[in-house]
């Protein structure tokens, strides 16, 4: 029931607000799982997580090596799977390497945007969809962060979860460490 009314939502969601990354869906909780794969080719990492019922899940892809400390830090010990080639992009098209014109001509305007590091090289872009179940009384959250370096696309992150309707899963946003 939960993944139908998450499919029914994604198929509805706004330009701008994509469900699939490399492959990876985060509207159907049962076929995501942990996932730890490099593909040396691209020197991309693919992380997928989900929590044991479903209500979080996550996909990023990235080349920051840091990723994998923080895997380790949440207690998956492994080393991360090599892999075949690594599908860098989304559902809608938007691919690693893009610049930020390009990714807001294919997603909009973001919702939120912030600016960081020592010489304000990273761009980060938000964008999500929020609606309420009823049928889990609580509000569920699409969101998508593109971030870029000196102007190109080098990281993109897709979650979902729930909230209780304040957003406060957004509140520290962007979660990236510069």
């Amino acid at each position: 029931m939960v993944s139908t009314l998450l499919l029914a939502a994604a198929v509805l969601a706004p330009k701008g607000v994509a469900t699939s990354l490399a492959g990876h869906t985060i509207v159907d909780r049962d076929r995501l799982s942990h996932h730890h794969g490099y593909d040396p080719a691209s020197r991309f990492f693919l992380l997928t997580t989900a929590d044991a019922d479903g209500g979080y899940r996550s996909v990023t892809l990235t080349r920051d090596r840091r990723v994998e400390a923080q895997w380790k830090a949440g207690g998956y010990n492994t080393e991360p799977h090599k892999t075949g080639p690594i599908h860098l992009k989304t559902n809608l098209g938007v691919r690693i390497g893009m610049t930020r014109s390009q990714i807001t001509q294919i997603m909009g305007q973001p919702k939120r945007t912030a600016v960081r590091g020592k010489n304000r090289e990273y761009w980060s872009l938000l964008y999500y969809y929020r609606w309420y179940q009823k049928s889990l009384n609580s509000y569920s959250l699409i969101s998508n962060t593109y971030t870029c370096k000196n102007g190109k696309l080098i990281e993109i992150e897709i979650n979902y979860g729930y909230d209780s309707g304040t957003v406060p899963y957004l509140t520290n946003w962007p979660w990236t460490i510069y």
